[in-house]
C-alpha cells in the first residue's frame, strides 16, 4: 500500500500561540540599541528627545471629537481592517498618536531603555511588572542575545497571557527608544484582532481550532492504520482538509499579518502619507521576506502531506477522496500564490529566493521579528509529530 503521511501539529508551540504580536527589529535612530549594562550605553540623556530624528510633538494633532464612518479595506491575504481608524495616525505626532489609540480600548506602556540616546516614548507610563516579565521571558525564548531586543508587543483583551490588565483592556508595550513605526504597527495588530472579534472569532479560537483539528487528524490516522477501509480513508482526507484550513488561518493571523502590516506601512511611507517617522527599508524588507518565507516553509510541508494523500487516493482509485484532496490543495496553492505576489510587489523576489541563507546575512541592525518564530516553531512541532507517529505512515 502506498505511503501516506497524515499527521498535523498538536504539540505545544511555546510562546508561539500566545495571543501576542512581538516586533523585533533595528534600532530606529542611529544604529543598534546597546545593551543597558554595556559600557557603550552611558547616555542617561536629560532631554530624552535630544538625539531623536523626530520630536514627540512633531506632526499633526488628531481631532478626537471627530468620528468617521468605518470603512473596511482589504490588505494582503484578504485581511480586513477599518482603514479609517489607521489613517489618522499616519501623519500624527507621537503625543497625539498615543491619545488617539487609547480611545480604542488599548493601553500603551513603555519598556524602559534609560541609557538610549533617543527615548521617544519616555513620557509613557512604565509597563506593569507582569507585562515586563512576559516581555523578558519572550526575549529569552527567542534566544535573546545582545541585539535581540523586542520593540513592541501586542496582547489582546482576555487572552491567556498572565497580565492582569487584560481582563479590562488590550495592552501594547513599546521599547521607549523605538518610534511611531512600532506604535502604528502594533496598533494595526489590535485592529486586525478587533475585526476577528467582530466576525465571531479571535486569536484564541484560531489556536483552539488548530490544536483540535490536529488532534482529530492523529485520531483518524490511528483508525485508518487499524482498518484501512475506504470510509476511514475518506474520514482522514476530510480531517486533513479541516486541519489544513486551520494552518492557513493561523498563518494569516501571525506570520502573514506581519507581511500585510509592513507592506501597508512601507507603501504609505513611500507615498508621503506616513510621516514623522523613518523607514529603515532594508530591515523592513528583511522582516517581510523572513515572515513570508517562514509561512511558505510550513505550507510546503503541508503540501507534502497532501501529495501523499493524492498518491494513496490514486492507488485506491478513490475518486471522491481524490477530488476532496484537490480542493484542499487549491486552498493551499492559492495562499502560496498570494505570498509570491506580495513578495513580487514589494520588490523582494531575489531576497525571498535566497531566504534560506538569510539568517547568516543578517546584521544586528536587522534582527528578525519574533512573530516569525511562530511559523518556525509550528514547523518544529509538526516534524516532531511526524517522527513520533510512525504508526500513521502506511507501508
Amino acid at each position: 500500500m502506498k505511503k501516506i503521511l497524515c499527521v498535523f501539529v498538536t504539540g505545544l508551540l511555546f510562546t508561539s500561540c500566545r495571543e501576542k504580536r512581538t516586533l523585533v527589529g533595528p534600532a530606529p535612530e542611529g544604529g543598534p540599541e546597546q545593551n543597558e549594562n554595556s559600557d557603550a550605553s552611558v547616555n542617561s540623556s536629560k532631554d530624552p528627545y535630544a538625539e531623536c530624528e523626530f520630536q514627540f510633538d512633531e506632526g499633526l494633532d488628531i481631532d478626537l471629537s471627530l468620528e468617521s464612518k468605518d470603512e473596511v479595506k482589504s490588505l494582503r491575504f484578504q485581511k480586513q481592517i477599518y482603514e479609517n481608524r489607521i489613517t489618522p495616525l499616519l501623519a500624527a505626532s507621537g503625543a497625539s498618536s498615543l491619545k488617539y489609540v487609547e480611545t480604542k480600548n488599548v493601553k500603551f506602556f513603555k519598556v524602559p531603555r534609560p541609557k538610549a540616546s533617543c527615548r521617544f516614548f519616555a513620557t509613557l507610563p512604565e509597563a506593569p511588572t507582569d507585562f515586563l516579565k512576559l516581555w523578558r521571558d519572550t526575549e529569552k525564548a527567542m534566544g535573546g542575545g545582545e541585539f535581540d531586543v523586542i520593540l513592541g508587543m501586542f496582547l489582546p483583551q482576555n487572552s491567556a497571557d498572565k497580565v492582569e490588565l487584560l481582563k479590562e483592556t488590550s495592552v501594547i508595550g513599546v521599547l521607549e527608544s523605538t518610534d511611531r513605526w512600532t506604535l502604528v504597527h502594533e496598533f494595526m495588530h489590535h485592529e486586525f484582532e478587533q475585526r476577528r472579534v467582530e466576525n465571531s472569532g479571535n486569536s484564541e479560537k484560531l489556536k483552539e481550532e488548530f490544536f483540535s483539528s490536529g488532534q482529530s487528524v492523529k485520531d483518524l490516522a490511528k483508525a485508518f492504520e487499524s482498518n484501512p477501509s475506504t470510509k476511514n480513508f475518506t474520514n482522514l482526507v476530510l480531517g486533513v482538509q479541516r486541519s489544513t484550513k486551520a494552518v492557513i488561518e493561523l498563518s494569516k493571523a501571525y506570520a502573514l499579518e506581519e507581511v500585510s502590516i509592513e507592506s501597508y506601512l512601507q507603501e504609505n511611507h513611500e507615498k508621503g502619507i506616513f510621516k514623522t517617522v523613518k523607514l529603515n527599508k532594508s530591515s523592513s524588507d528583511h522582516y517581510i521576506v523572513q515572515s513570508a518565507h517562514s509561512a511558505m516553509s510550513l505550507l510546503n510541508k503541508v503540501a507534502k502531506v497532501l501529495n501523499s494523500i493524492e498518491e494513496e487516493a490514486l492507488y485506491r482509485n478513490d475518486v471522491t477522496s481524490y477530488e476532496k484532496n484537490n480542493e484542499t490543495m487549491k486552498m493551499l496553492n492559492d495562499l502560496k500564490r498570494e505570498i509570491y505576489q506580495a513578495i513580487e510587489v514589494s520588490g523582494n523576489r531575489e531576497l525571498f529566493e535566497n531566504a534560506n541563507a538569510l539568517r547568516l546575512q543578517l546584521t544586528p541592525f536587522d534582527a528578525p521579528c519574533s512573530r516569525m518564530g511562530i511559523n518556525e516553531q509550528i514547523q518544529s512541532a509538526w516534524i516532531k509529530q511526524v517522527e513520533s507517529a510512525e504508526s500513521a505512515i502506511r507501508p
